[in-house]
């Protein structure tokens, strides 16, 4: 199991200043890897939302990967700091939805949208 961060406050951070971006990504860190008492190096964006600067401060922070929605200019999860999550729930039963969405061909079929 990895333990990663989501922010200090869930908050949509495309809406925020640059000074709250890095309050929000590196204070989380901090926290958590105080309380941890290890490495914190995952990053998930608050509801998939980032841009092009609030990536590279996650990777100023010292993370090593971030995940989105389906959000983001990399469809194909080449960047790790783009990678696309799947929601998984229990509407999923159904064989070839379920199928789809773990084989990891999913991606190539959901529509994408902007990471702001």
């Amino acid at each position: 199991m990895t333990i990663g961060s989501h922010t200090k406050t869930h908050a949509y951070l495309p809406d925020l200043t640059p000074e709250q971006w890095r309050d929000e990504i590196f204070a989380s860190k901090e926290t958590l890897e105080k309380h941890l008492q290890r490495p914190v190096l995952d990053f998930s964006y608050p509801v998939g939302g980032f841009n092009r600067e609030i990536k590279k401060l996650v990777q100023e922070a010292g993370y090593t990967s971030a995940v989105s929605t389906n959000r983001g200019y990399d469809r194909y999860n080449r960047d790790v700091f783009e990678l696309n999550r799947v929601a998984a729930n229990n509407d999923d039963n159904f064989g070839a939805i379920r199928w789809a969405k773990f084989s990891g061909y999913y991606n190539l079929f959901r529509e994408p949208k902007s990471p702001e």
